[in-house]
């Protein structure tokens, strides 16, 4: 797992960060119970190696943290910063993004081609499921696309599958967050 600071938070020691990032990252993977105490111990012990760097060099944002995850077949990327006070994903895997964290979120990757949000948006709408936000990327312009729906409500599973039987995605979650 790699941790990299950027921006104003290059100026600071950002080793407590680093084993936040662990902790999170363990906890995803791990029936453990992990904190911050005993995350680097669980990483040693799974053969996890945690790095990381800090840089004040950063144009874009005031600053940003980025996480790496790498195994022998992946490698996971997620980037965020907080801009006007709100925590925001900027970067997932390749995928440039702008997307605040909070909500229930209906996130896909899929091979993008036409009518595809009108499937999807049509199944919610039957359910009465409303879109609050949708934030699209695409890598070179065509190919896969990356799309995160903000929704008023979770979705339930019969929901869920009905999409995925429409849109037929490389990858498909529901996830709901506090705000």
């Amino acid at each position: 797992l790699e941790v990299r600071a950027r921006g104003e938070l290059g100026n600071h020691d950002t080793s407590a960060l680093s084993v936040a990032g662990l902790k999170g990252y363990l906890s995803a993977i791990s029936a453990d119970s992990v904190n911050f105490v005993n995350a680097n111990l669980i990483a040693k012990d799974r053969g996890i190696t945690l790095t990381h760097s800090s840089t004040t060099d950063l144009k874009e944002w005031k600053a940003e943290l980025m996480l790496k995850a790498t195994s022998k077949n992946h490698e996971y990327i997620i980037g965020g910063s907080i801009i006007n006070g709100e925590l925001r994903v900027l970067r997932l895997n390749d995928y440039a993004l702008d997307l605040p964290i909070s909500g229930n979120l209906l996130v896909m990757e899929y091979t993008d081609r036409p009518g595809m949000v009108g499937k999807y948006g049509s199944i919610l709408g039957e359910h009465h499921v409303n879109i609050a936000r949708m934030e699209v990327s695409r890598v070179d312009g065509q190919g896969n696309a990356l799309v995160i729906l903000t929704l008023d409500d979770p979705v339930e599973d019969s929901v869920l599958k009905q999409i995925e039987e429409a849109v037929n995605p490389r990858r498909i979650a529901s996830i709901s967050l506090c705000a």
